[in-house]
């Protein structure tokens, strides 16, 4: 549908609508402050925000992919080129293109120019024996929105609510950034579901996948910390005293078994550095049942022995 759109309008209209999920009449009220844009820091857009029915007591946000963004503005550029100047704030956000002035494309002109490029490709069978079908062909936007939203798993009360469900949520409609779209990292899930273009859900991959490798890297260090002080608190000093001291107790009590374990623990202490102690202690707390440590363990690492043990080298 979106490959045969002869103009820019057609296309703003396909890919608002079809990221937006909202009715057909809402045309009639959309105005260019009606859009929050949010971008990344590299100055590509996240997506935005957008207000349904403005000044009505159905009022509501919900919000478009970055593919409606990039159109948006390319739009808005031909909109300078053919009246001369940026839209307002409060000038509609579609204008029909027969006015040499600014005047609203309304809810019905949309509907037609929609109507007009399902007929080109044929998308709709002609009526057999019925006035209208059964899905409203705007409606049909809509229907896909919510499916889309399923599909990707979005939070059923937050679908709900940006499709202007009465949910009983609390709703806020003075906002500014999109830090107080709290709903909008749920809409973030679909944005690939949602998005239209081959080529641009390609780049949004690629852009998730990087931001993926980026959170990892910036978490890395926080869990190598983590991993260390954890090791500290099994395999550290205090430990190993608690672990010496039950050896010592235990072979002042009779368990002459735990005479050599009490020597080697005593010269290890003294001949390792700190690293390669909790190294060793966590090999012997990890031995499966059938596994024994012997004194060359301990040699591996520090060069320990029973031949160096009976010299006078760590007298």
């Amino acid at each position: 549908m979106i490959e045969v759109a002869p103009d820019i309008t057609d296309k703003m209209i396909i890919q608002i609508f079809s990221s937006g999920g909202f009715r057909l009449e809402s045309w009639n009220y959309f105005t260019w402050k009606d859009v929050v844009f949010f971008k990344n820091k590299s100055g590509s857009y996240k997506g935005a925000a957008l207000l349904i029915y403005r000044g009505d007591q159905e009022i509501y946000w919900t919000f478009i992919t970055p593919e409606a963004c990039q159109t948006l503005e390319i739009y808005r550029e031909k909109w300078k080129s053919d009246i001369g100047n940026y839209p307002k704030p409060d000038d509609p956000l579609l204008k029909a293109v027969k006015y040499p002035v600014v005047h609203r494309l309304n809810a019905l002109g949309v509907r037609k120019r929609v109507e007009k490029i399902v007929k080109q490709i044929g998308l709709r069978p002609p009526l057999q024996g019925k006035k209208r079908h059964e899905v409203p062909l705007d409606h049909g936007f809509r229907k896909y929105f919510n499916t889309m939203l399923r599909r990707a798993k979005v939070n059923f009360l937050d679908k709900e609510d940006m499709m202007g469900h009465q949910v009983g949520l609390e709703r806020h409609y003075e906002r500014y950034q999109e830090e107080d779209f709290e709903r909008f990292p749920e809409y973030q899930k679909t944005i690939l579901f949602l998005t239209i273009s081959d080529e641009e859900r390609l780049r949004l991959e690629t852009q998730q996948k990087q931001q993926e490798i980026d959170e990892l890297e910036k978490k890395s260090p926080k869990v190598e910390e983590l991993v260390k002080r954890i090791e500290i608190l099994e395999y550290g000093s205090k430990a190993r005293d608690s672990e010496f001291l039950q050896a010592l107790y235990a072979f002042e009590h009779g368990d002459k078994t735990r005479a050599a374990e009490v020597l080697i623990r005593m010269g290890f202490e003294f001949m390792a550095p700190e690293e390669q102690k909790r190294k060793l202690w966590k090999k012997m707390k990890n031995l499966k049942e059938e596994e024994t440590l012997n004194i060359s363990d301990f040699g591996e690492l520090t060069g320990l022995s029973f031949k160096n043990l009976e010299s006078d080298e760590y007298d």
